[in-house]
């Protein structure tokens, strides 16, 4: 009687396995008790890069805390960017933070972090990726004109 009651014991405990594996049931990760969607702790920013840069790369960075863990994908415009699927890509994911090494003026544009686990999705807040350019002032350089006060009614008038 005592070995039934055991057996019986095990088949409900090995059904609740099977059940959360087949019903898709929520599993506990870690020492928290329930799963939820994720909630960003990082968004990305706007980034201006300039092709003098001494790094060589722009990370733009995406965390979310989530139970089970998120997943991430980013976006450039309306577009999913392809992580590291062809060799010749610059863009790669390290954690949630999208990686482009050697950028080009062709990256610029808006990006979105997207994470995403069981219990939700959450996109992030837009950041825009520019372009910058430093480049050394002419050496015969414009002297500052003069200008005239203006009359209250217009602009002033300035020449050089």
């Amino acid at each position: 009687m005592a070995a039934a009651a055991l057996l019986l014991l095990g088949l409900s405990a090995c059904s609740s396995l099977t059940d959360a594996i087949l019903f898709g049931e929520p599993r506990i990760y870690g020492d928290d008790a329930t799963g939820y969607g994720p909630i960003f702790e990082e968004e990305p920013v706007d980034v201006v890069y300039t092709e003098d840069s001494p790094d060589g790369r722009i990370s733009m960075n995406c965390r979310a805390r989530a139970n089970p863990p998120a997943s991430y994908r980013w976006r450039r415009g309306n577009w999913e960017i392809k992580l590291m699927e062809q060799p010749d890509e610059h863009y790669s994911l390290v954690g949630g933070n999208l990686v482009i090494n050697n950028p080009k003026k062709k990256h610029a544009g808006v990006y979105i972090c997207v994470a995403r686990n069981t219990y939700g999705t959450v996109i992030s807040k837009e950041a825009q990726l520019k372009f910058g350019y430093l480049e050394e002032f002419p050496s015969g350089g414009k002297r500052p004109g003069a200008c005239q006060r203006g009359t209250g009614r217009g602009p002033a008038v300035c020449s050089s």
